[in-house]
């Protein structure tokens, strides 16, 4: 699955970074991290929402310096844990601005944080403890939102792995999307996950919202995950895609009001993989399920053109 190879790659991204010990290369290095952090599209989009909701104004980096470390970290610890992950962000683009234009050139990332720069210590571990205290956080953040997303949808995968080796539903049924989501249901009740069905809101009714509130992975301080939110749709192969995309808008209306991922489950009796076709997108996951009579052997797969 592509969501725990990513996983795997943020960790070797934070290990790599964690065996380079030059003072020197310090700050290329952290930014050589950043950059390859940013580069992951999961990640971008998880930043950039954070930082979103979490804005810090830049007087409160440039009116630091008189502060007691103590109390000046405390506070910001105690905004709850999305904060002080977003200010370590934001601090660092901070940081990095005036690095490149030749202020404090000279001085490394770990020397302008509060909770290290008053610190006796020698200079590895001052890195260690700016690595440990300053980018671990980040990093637990995102393997814990990216673990929360990869659970959910290796469930949903499974589920169509079930459906199209076992033939549980056949189109030959007469078929609605009410019971296609009772049969949704049912598997994820099975496999233990928590969700929320049919839910009214002002512009529609959302038909699964799972998870949303486990706390995210290695992480001292507690920290709620977005729940990921299914859109059901039937699409026989008389209807067009053009039904699709207004189910695809009418989820992002629905993640727009919850803030939320997003997943469209596509049931057609049809050989279409839309989850293959240049027509998907990154903000939603879309996962096509056959329900068609052709056994695996005699299924011949195409893209959706839109």
């Amino acid at each position: 699955m592509i969501l725990k190879n990513i996983i795997q790659r943020i960790e070797t991204l934070y290990k790599n970074y964690l065996e380079q010990n030059s003072e020197n290369l310090f700050n290329a290095n952290t930014d050589f991290f950043f950059e390859k952090i940013y580069s992951i599209s999961n990640c971008n989009q998880i930043l950039e929402e954070l930082i979103l909701h979490n804005k810090v104004k830049i007087e409160t980096f440039e009116n630091r310096e008189n502060l007691e470390p103590f109390n000046y970290i405390y506070d910001i610890v105690s905004l709850g844990e999305e904060y002080y992950i977003a200010y370590c962000i934001q601090y660092y683009h901070f940081l990095h601005k005036k690095k490149i234009s030749g202020y404090n050139r000279g001085e490394r990332y770990y020397d302008d944080v509060l909770w290290t720069e008053n610190d006796n210590s020698s200079e590895l571990e001052k890195m260690n403890l700016f690595r440990s205290g300053f980018i671990r956080p980040i990093v637990n953040y995102l393997t814990g939102n990216i673990k929360n997303e990869s659970v959910i949808i290796d469930t949903i995968q499974r589920y169509k792995q079930r459906v199209e080796r076992f033939k549980s539903i056949m189109a030959s049924q007469t078929l609605t999307e009410h019971i296609l989501q009772r049969d949704l249901a049912l598997f994820l009740f099975d496999n233990h996950l928590e969700f929320d069905k049919e839910i009214d809101t002002c512009d529609g009714r959302i038909d699964f919202k799972i998870g949303g509130d486990s706390a995210v992975y290695g992480t001292i301080l507690e920290c709620n995950d977005k729940p990921y939110i299914v859109e059901v749709k039937y699409l026989d192969k008389k209807e067009k895609l053009s039904s699709i995309n207004d189910a695809k808008g009418q989820l992002r209306i629905y993640m727009e009001q919850v803030p939320s991922y997003g997943c469209l489950l596509i049931y057609t009796n049809d050989e279409t993989d839309y989850e293959l076709s240049d027509w998907s997108d990154n903000q939603i996951t879309i996962i096509s399920v056959y329900i068609g009579d052709k056994t695996p052997s005699r299924r011949h797969y195409r893209p959706a053109i839109g």
